[in-house]
C-alpha cells in the first residue's frame, strides 16, 4: 500500500490545537483566579472541547491521504481519508457555532446600552439558529450520511449507495455558510467599536482595546481563503486534496477566534505576572537609601554609657528620612548639661 501524508498539513493542524488549548487554559486560569468566571468562559472551554476531536479527526484524515492528490492514493486511502473529514465537518459547524456564541458573550462584558445588549443577544440567536440550520443541512446532503464518502467517487470495490443533492446544492450550502460565518465576525468588529466609541479614554487606547477586541477578524481571512476550494466538495479528481486545504482554513479559522476571544483575558493574566514578579523583586531592596526596617524615633536618645550621660545623639538616617526628602544628611548634636 502507498503511503503519502502531508506533513506540513498535518503538524499545522496539530499546531493549532496545542496552541489553542494552551490560551483557552491561559484564560481560564486568569479570570478564575480573578474570580469573574463567566458565561462565556465557559463557552470558550466548551469550544476547546469540541476542538479537540474535530480537530482530531482531521489529523486521522491527513494520516490517511487528505490533502495528497490520488495518483499517490489507493481507493481505501481515499474512502477513508473521505470518511473522517465527514466526521470532522460536523464537529467543525458545532464548534464553530459555540465559539460565535463566546464571542458575542464577551461583548456583553462591555456593552452597557440597553441597545447594544440586545443587539448582542439578537447575534447569539442568529447564530445558534443558523449553526443549527447548516448541520441539518449538512446532514441531509446525502441519505444515509455515510453516503457522503462514497457517493463521489466511481470505484468497483466501494459501489454507492443512498443519495446524494446535486453538487450546486452542496456549493450553494458552503457558500451561505461561509457568507454568514464572514457577516458574523464584520458584525462582532463593530460593535466593539460602537461600545468603545462614546467611553472616555484616549484615542491610542481605545484604538488597542478595539484591535484586541476585533482579533476575530483575522478569522474572517481564513474563511475567504476557503472559497477557492469549494467546487472540491463534489469533485470527481483530486477531492481528497482540495478537502485537505478547505480543512486546514477550517482549523486556522477556530484557532484565531479562540486566541481572539482569549486575548484580553491573557493579557491581564500577563500584566497581573508581570506586576507580581517585579514586586518580589523589589522587595526588600533598598532604593534612593530608603530600607524596609521600621524607622526609629527622631527623638534623642540618652547614650547609656555612664561616662558620657550627658551626651545626645540623632539617628541622622532618620532624619534624613523624614526630614530631608531630597536625601541631604543632617546632623545635629546636643550641648552638655541637658539632661
Amino acid at each position: 500500500m502507498r503511503q503519502a501524508v502531508n506533513l506540513w498539513l498535518f503538524r499545522t493542524i496539530l499546531s493549532c490545537l496545542i496552541l489553542s488549548s494552551i490560551a483557552v487554559v491561559l484564560r481560564s486560569v486568569g479570570r478564575w483566579k480573578r474570580r469573574c468566571f463567566q458565561s462565556d468562559d465557559w463557552m470558550m472551554v466548551l469550544t476547546e472541547l469540541l476542538f479537540v476531536p474535530c480537530a482530531t479527526f482531521a489529523l486521522l484524515s491527513v494520516s490517511e491521504g487528505l490533502g495528497v492528490r490520488d495518483y499517490r492514493l489507493d481507493p481505501n486511502q481515499i474512502i477513508t481519508a473521505t470518511m473522517h473529514f465527514s466526521l470532522f465537518d460536523l464537529l467543525y459547524i458545532s464548534t464553530l457555532g459555540v465559539l460565535k456564541c463566546s464571542l458575542c458573550l464577551t461583548l456583553l462584558r462591555f456593552a452597557t446600552a440597553k441597545s447594544m445588549r440586545q443587539a448582542i443577544y439578537i447575534m447569539i440567536i442568529f447564530t445558534t439558529v443558523m449553526t443549527a440550520a447548516c448541520l441539518v443541512g449538512l446532514m441531509t446532503v446525502c441519505r444515509p450520511y455515510r453516503t457522503n464518502w462514497r457517493h463521489f467517487y466511481d470505484f468497483p470495490e466501494y459501489p454507492k449507495e443512498g443519495s446524494c443533492f446535486s453538487g450546486a446544492v452542496l456549493q450553494s450550502l458552503v457558500y451561505g455558510l461561509t457568507t454568514i460565518i464572514f457577516i458574523s465576525d464584520v458584525i462582532c468588529v463593530i460593535i466593539p467599536a460602537m461600545i468603545l466609541w462614546n467611553i472616555r479614554m484616549q484615542r491610542k487606547k481605545k484604538i488597542m482595546v478595539w484591535m484586541l477586541l476585533s482579533l476575530g477578524l483575522l478569522a474572517s481571512v481564513a474563511t475567504l481563503c476557503r472559497l477557492p476550494f469549494t467546487p472540491y466538495w463534489n469533485a470527481k479528481h483530486d477531492r481528497v486534496w482540495g478537502l485537505g486545504v478547505a480543512t486546514l482554513c477550517c482549523c486556522v479559522e477556530i484557532a484565531l477566534g479562540i486566541f481572539a476571544g482569549c486575548a484580553p483575558a491573557i493579557k491581564q493574566l500577563t500584566i497581573a505576572l508581570f506586576v507580581g514578579i517585579k514586586s518580589q523583586t523589589y522587595l526588600g531592596k533598598p532604593e534612593f537609601g530608603y530600607t524596609s526596617k521600621p524607622i526609629s524615633s527622631a527623638r534623642p536618645t540618652r547614650d547609656r554609657d555612664p561616662d558620657s550621660l550627658a551626651i545626645f545623639t540623632f539617628n541622622t538616617i532618620d532624619l534624613k528620612t523624614i526630614h530631608s526628602p531630597r536625601g541631604d544628611v543632617v546632623e545635629i548634636t546636643s550641648s552638655h548639661g541637658m539632661a
